[in-house]
């Protein structure tokens, strides 16, 4: 290696690069960005302006790449006018499959590909490329919730030291916050997250976005989210997700065409990033392309050279030792004041302590402030009605009273007249007979009248032939009976469907159950700041209206039921307190309270009997534990670190990776990170 300040031989200024294009596409989003390889590191020159695309068509997605490809170049100045055509590709989690690009993305690449005349070389996650290149950027394997914000979803990605845990996307809603509490439940057994959210962007307002998750109540007893600690928020560029593509992405590729050489160094961890040839697009292979030199206006590197500098003569006089060993022993002395320097100025470490959770279970009894509320509630539906009767016509007709008494008789409108097979008719009009005499001939000689009747019932049956004799009232027929000369007629039935008492009550039980549950929900809204005790509710019903009486004749019929609900509610910050009271006692020496879950609540007057369940953490202060670990070696300080309650787990992550460093730990407090987390 020569030094700036020794002649060497002048090397040619204008460096040729071959310039690269890292290409993002994102939901309605396309970022583009420049890359080259600049001694031997890849290097972002240009960022574009990001474009937008409808997020489907072919004709979309190449507009939106043209531009942003365009004012990515525009910005290199006259370098811009190369012809640009290897492009690494930054791409949605759900563009891929496994480790190739989903068929279904597949045309939409091969269409931006031909109609730019774009060689693509390579492709990577883009949430994954963010991970790696935050983690490059701090130096240390990165813990966080990454949360990519888009116009119609959300992507969120779990990373533990370094490695993704979880990768899940959510459809947008009207509320944020709603949207990242529903991600996280999504993210299959995790009792702890990591407190630190990095958002990144479509180009919407971040600020705003983090300041509503800031003030989410992400520690609060009721939730189960599992952070140690309040979540810390932070926002990336803009341009951050591109560059990251190109940089975290783009050493790989580099490596593969042979820009860098497989000795020079790169990024750490790097990503798995698919190279890919024209063949994997379904294109045939084509001439090289001759790339012009950049202009000279691209700026390079450029190593001044020291002044030159002569160290004066001294004469010691009548010495007679070398100078040699002298000059060895000040070498030596330096050397080792170099390495003390770097051994206590240069480490990093991470401790990563797991611990088993531990859960309290407890019920007591606390005399709490109690009130209560209440709330009205309707309900209606329609149901089919189940029931038959019998509907018709009834059967008319005349018959002639006869009577064989001595006296006469009277007959009220609507006297009962029966058949002898039993069927009910009744008179249509008062009538009248006189009564029977005795003939010159000394026979009887009965009275007889006329009169009207119809039938009691419907039906066919009522029709009853001639000359039929009927029971008037309760008398005998030897003494008074009516007779038809003529047929009765008319009488006509038939089925239909009609409400049964079963159906009225079929639906009253589903209305009663539905609104008990719409109460119950309405109470709940109703007593935002304070908690419902659930048992006492009591739903009482105030009002029904049936459309149709039980018996009518109806294909369907509608009920409304109107329930009045009440229920008493407790303060929850009384609650809290009250739990907090009662649990102090029993947490055990070492640990501390991470949250708690109210499981029932009963009250009696303003007796409150609470069962719950907390779930406690070891309680560790990171700058005591970095304190007593700092400049121990790696045995000591597990040795120390397992005195710590709960701690059943301890991992370094120990940099840079030389043994004289990773023996043990940093000296400076400031450079040892303590991370607790759950097992």
């Amino acid at each position: 290696m020569q030094l700036p300040f020794f002649p060497h031989k002048p090397k040619n200024s204008a460096i040729d690069h071959e310039y690269l294009l890292a290409l993002e596409i994102s939901p309605q989003i396309i970022k583009c960005a420049v890359w080259s390889v600049i001694n031997g590191q890849t290097q972002v020159v240009a960022v574009g302006d990001q474009s937008r695309w409808d997020d489907v068509s072919e004709a979309s997605l190449v507009t939106a790449s043209d531009t942003a490809i365009s004012s990515a170049c525009e910005r290199m100045g006259s370098t811009g006018k190369l012809a640009i055509k290897k492009v690494i590709l930054g791409l949605g989690s759900t563009w891929i499959n496994g480790d190739k690009i989903s068929e279904s993305k597949m045309p939409l690449i091969k269409s931006l590909s031909h109609k730019l005349d774009l060689v693509p070389v390579g492709f990577v996650v883009t949430c994954e490329a963010v991970m790696r290149f935050v983690q490059h950027s701090e130096g240390t394997p990165l813990t966080a919730i990454l949360l990519g914000f888009w116009a119609q979803t959300l992507d969120m990605t779990l990373v533990r030291l370094g490695k993704p845990d979880g990768m899940v996307e959510v459809a947008r809603s009207q509320s944020l916050t709603d949207d990242v509490v529903e991600g996280l439940s999504r993210f299959p057994k995790v009792d702890m997250l990591p407190s630190r959210m990095l958002l990144y962007d479509s180009g919407i307002d971040l600020e705003e976005i983090k300041q509503l998750l800031l003030s989410y109540p992400w520690l609060s007893p009721t939730k189960k989210f599992g952070f140690l600690h309040f979540p810390k928020v932070e926002i990336l560029p803009s341009d951050f997700t591109v560059r990251a593509i190109a940089l975290a992405g783009g050493s790989e590729v580099a490596v593969s065409l042979g820009l860098i050489e497989k000795s020079e160094p790169v990024l750490p961890a790097e990503l798995p990033v698919q190279n890919l040839t024209a063949s994997d697009f379904g294109f045939t292979s084509e001439e090289n392309i001759e790339i012009p030199a950049p202009s000279k206006s691209v700026p390079e590197l450029v190593l001044s050279e020291k002044p030159k500098f002569k160290l004066p003569n001294f004469t010691i006089p009548h010495l007679s030792f070398s100078y040699k060993p002298v000059l060895i022993l000040l070498v030596v002395i330096g050397l080792l004041l170099c390495v003390s320097g770097l051994v206590f100025y240069l480490p990093k470490a991470t401790v990563n302590l797991g611990f088993q959770t531990k859960t309290i279970d407890h019920n007591f009894v606390a005399d709490l402030g109690v009130s209560e509320v209440n709330v009205t509630v309707s309900l209606s539906e329609t149901a089919p009605a189940t029931g038959s009767k019998l509907v018709g016509d009834k059967a008319t007709g005349t018959v002639t009273i006869v009577n064989y008494l001595g006296t006469g008789r009277a007959f009220p409108k609507g006297t009962l007249i029966t058949s002898p097979s039993g069927l009910k008719f009744t008179t249509d009009e008062s009538a009248s007979v006189s009564a029977a005499v005795i003939g010159s001939d000394l026979n009887l000689q009965p009275a007889n009248t006329k009169v009207k009747i119809t039938a009691s019932q419907v039906g066919t049956e009522s029709n009853i032939s001639a000359n039929t004799g009927f029971r008037i009232g309760t008398y005998a027929q030897t003494e008074t009976l009516a007779k038809n000369e003529v047929a009765l007629s008319g009488g006509t039935s038939r089925q239909v469907k009609a409400v049964a008492k079963t159906d009225v009550d079929k639906l009253r039980t589903k209305l009663l159950e539905n609104l008990k549950a719409q109460a119950k929900q309405q109470l709940l809204d109703k007593t935002s700041e304070q908690t419902l005790i659930t048992d006492s509710v009591v739903v009482t019903t105030v009002g029904e209206d049936l459309d149709s009486k039980i018996g009518d004749s109806a294909d369907s019929f509608e009920l409304k039921l109107t329930v009045k609900a009440k229920g008493q509610v407790v303060s929850k910050s009384e609650i809290d307190n009250a739990i907090k009271d009662a649990l102090s006692s029993l947490v055990p020496a070492g640990f501390e309270i991470q949250s708690t879950t109210p499981r029932n609540l009963s009250a009696k007057k303003s007796s409150i009997s609470i069962s719950v369940s907390a779930n406690l953490t070891p309680k560790i202060d990171s700058l005591i534990t970095a304190q007593n670990i700092s400049g121990k070696s790696l045995d000591k300080a597990t040795e120390y670190l397992h005195t710590l309650p709960g701690i059943s787990k301890i991992e370094y992550v120990i940099s840079p990776p030389l043994p004289i460093i990773t023996s043990r730990l940093p000296w400076r407090t400031s450079r040892i990170e303590i991370r607790v987390y759950p097992l």
